[in-house]
């Protein structure tokens, strides 16, 4: 086994830090003046960003510390293996026998959900339901794996150093697939199939870019 495969990921490490306030925004302003014509004031754009809890990068004597190439690589192979592992795991059964999870997702009545969160809490709503229909041991032990992966995928890609996360939406920039997509209205479930689809495959290509 390579040395790179036996590292960790460094989950959670940020590079970057919360913009607190407006006392010293001069390097806010320096963002600001690089931006392209706008219409909103300067004012109003940093007022703006403080609002949203914008992130900025640090020096990057700051950055020392961050996670080598090796964690990295570990993080995105982490990130692949789970996303692999959700798509077999849904392999596993029929459409026919997943139209209940294909219902659910385009019934929910919040269409701004992110992808893995609307199908997080489709596959536990799906979940709940079988318990108290009195499905099959084999059919819930199913839907509660699946709503496990679907946790595990989101998790990993929340908690990815900034260092890769950079990477990733680099790729997904190239690419231009849309990692943070909202589900709209009527998402099915082969629209959320297709878009982990697309993104294994951006994780691939960062892995080996």
């Amino acid at each position: 086994m390579r040395a790179s495969e036996k590292q960790k990921p460094r989950w959670f490490w940020t590079g970057v830090n919360p913009l607190e306030g407006m006392e010293d925004d001069s390097r806010l302003r320096e963002l600001v003046a690089m931006l392209p014509a706008r219409k909103s004031s300067d004012r109003e754009i940093l007022a703006y960003l403080v609002d949203l809890r914008a992130h900025f990068r640090r020096w990057m004597h700051q950055d020392e510390s961050g996670p080598d190439r090796g964690e990295q690589t570990a993080a995105l192979r982490a990130l692949m293996k789970s996303c692999r592992a959700l798509q077999k795991h849904l392999l596993q059964r029929s459409s026919t026998f997943k139209a209940p999870l294909d219902a659910t997702l385009r019934a929910r009545s919040n269409p701004n959900s992110l992808v893995l969160e609307a199908f997080y809490e489709a596959a536990g709503d799906v979940a709940q339901e079988w318990r108290s229909n009195g499905a099959s041991h084999r059919d819930t032990v199913w839907i509660a794996q699946l709503q496990d992966r679907v946790y595990e995928l989101m998790v990993q890609s929340q908690a990815l150093d900034t260092n890769t996360h950079s990477e990733l939406f680099l790729t997904a920039a190239n690419r231009k697939f849309d990692v943070s997509q909202i589900t709209g209205l009527d998402f099915r479930l082969a629209d959320a199939e297709g878009w982990l689809k697309s993104y294994e495959t951006m994780v691939f290509e960062t892995l080996t870019g």
